[in-house]
């Protein structure tokens, strides 16, 4: 039996454990789901969270730019021969990127999306630290007040 059988053969094993399981616990059918809190979860978890979804959101624009790229810097190299024109411009016959120029293209792609996301992390951050200086610039109110019943009305 090959290894990609087997490992095929293990995850549905583990999938139909983890239906069973699930199915045979009583107490998952009653429990409601329960907003989270606000301060449920640490800060950078927030924002690791928000730094995934920002990468991956960005993924597809920067593997549209790089594999653009690749290609113009493709068609410069082979002496702008129309076989290796960029997208736009490419023939009907042209030439495919090799596996390792993929890989290249698909890592700098990658790299950019991080590249975004770090950027979107600073800008954050900074608006962040911005806001708490101005609450914390605040002057504090120096009077003080008192809660007392109203006064009774003379009829």
């Amino acid at each position: 039996m090959s290894v990609r059988r087997r490992l095929t053969a293990f995850a549905a094993c583990a999938f139909l454990f983890a239906v069973a399981a699930a199915a045979a616990d009583p107490s998952s059918a009653k429990a409601a789901p329960e907003p989270y809190a606000a301060a449920e979860f640490p800060q950078w978890t927030l924002d690791l969270r928000r730094g995934e979804a920002v990468s991956f959101g960005v993924l597809p624009f920067t593997l549209f730019l790089s594999t653009f790229a690749m290609d113009t810097f493709r068609y410069y190299q082979n002496d702008w021969n129309r076989a290796y024109a960029p997208w736009p411009l490419k023939p009907s016959g042209a030439v495919s990127m090799t596996e390792s120029e993929f890989q290249t293209t698909f890592a700098a792609a990658c790299a950019g999306a991080v590249v975004v996301a770090a950027i979107d992390f600073a800008i954050v951050a900074i608006k962040r630290h911005s806001k708490r200086k101005a609450v914390e610039s605040k002057p504090k109110p120096t009077f003080s007040v008192e809660r007392a019943p109203a006064p009774a009305e003379k009829r």
